[in-house]
């Protein structure tokens, strides 16, 4: 848990540093997988601070709740199309190179 409030707090700090420097421009983050999951704990302390939203590869907070923020995740049935695969990230590109670093 408290990497996850750790990342909130760097959001916050970026959130901030991005109204300071445009106090006039909309704001609006697109957040993909675990930094899904880290704006919508955010949003729950901080709603009025963000005008647009994308959330893209998202899991519910209250899945990570039900885990725990440090728990890993082995990726589960995300998986499943592409196995077998030499690796258990097959999912997460289809650049076999990306996959393998």
């Amino acid at each position: 848990m408290a990497l996850l409030i750790g990342m909130m707090g760097d959001l916050l700090t970026l959130v901030r540093a991005a109204r300071s420097e445009n106090p006039r421009v909309p704001l609006g983050l697109f957040e993909h997988s675990m930094g899904s999951v880290i704006v919508q704990a955010f949003l729950l302390d901080y709603p009025h601070l963000v005008d647009a939203l994308v959330l893209s590869g998202s899991a519910a907070v209250d899945v990570v709740a039900a885990k725990g923020a440090e728990t890993p995740d082995r990726f589960g049935a995300m998986n499943t199309p592409f196995e077998p695969g030499p690796t258990e990230f097959d999912c997460l590109s289809r650049n076999q190179a990306e996959v393998e670093r």
